[in-house]
């Protein structure tokens, strides 16, 4: 009888470490749970490969990717439209003014907002 007590103690004690362990706070990220709230976007990998997927920013986060603008990807050829748009390059501190959104992504910016800097 003394051997299952211990037993029940030993388990008792390492539920309550388990318990103890697993009940505090975490962002969201850390836990790798993401909503599955999802939109349409144009992101760019780690590999510097651009595609339309349907995902949200915890779900980019957790991929390593960019998300470039929402909707589906435009490029590589692109129509001279000036419709400018600002966007900050990855490679580059400042936002820049694009002549349109598909010449941006191209140039891998992620989309600040429409009309010039």
């Amino acid at each position: 009888m003394k051997r299952i007590w211990s037993k029940i103690a030993i388990g008792a004690a390492f539920l309550g470490t388990v318990l103890t362990f697993t009940a505090t706070v975490q962002p969201a990220e850390a836990r790798r749970i993401c909503p599955l709230v999802l939109f349409k976007a144009c992101v760019l990998t780690p590999t510097g490969a651009r595609m339309s997927v349907a995902t949200n920013a915890c779900l980019a986060r957790a991929r390593h990717w960019t998300i470039l603008h929402a909707g589906n990807c435009q490029g590589p050829n692109c129509p001279f439209i000036w419709a400018p748009v600002c966007a900050k390059p990855v490679w580059s501190p400042t936002a820049m003014t694009f002549p349109n959104l598909c010449v941006a992504e191209v140039h891998d910016a992620v989309f600040v907002h429409n009309g010039p800097c």
